[in-house]
């Protein structure tokens, strides 16, 4: 979440709903690749590092993987 919200008219300052909404939606995201990690246990820590932990995430939620979203 950038500081200014961009329309196509310029930017504007994020409201005080808009900003609870991103972070209500942040939290419940993190929530759930928590439950995903927990689920692995300890196959999915170590050394295999975070790409790893990121492409089981993302194929649990049903996302592309990181590289084919050009993140």
């Amino acid at each position: 979440m950038t500081r200014r919200c961009t329309i196509p008219t310029g930017s504007r300052k994020w409201s005080m709903e808009e900003m609870t909404a991103y972070l209500d939606w942040d939290e419940a995201v993190d929530k759930r690749v928590q439950v995903i990690v927990d689920d692995y246990g300890d196959g999915i820590r170590g050394h295999r590092g975070m790409d790893y932990i990121r492409k089981i995430v993302d194929t649990e939620m049903g996302l592309d993987s990181v590289e084919n979203r050009g993140v």
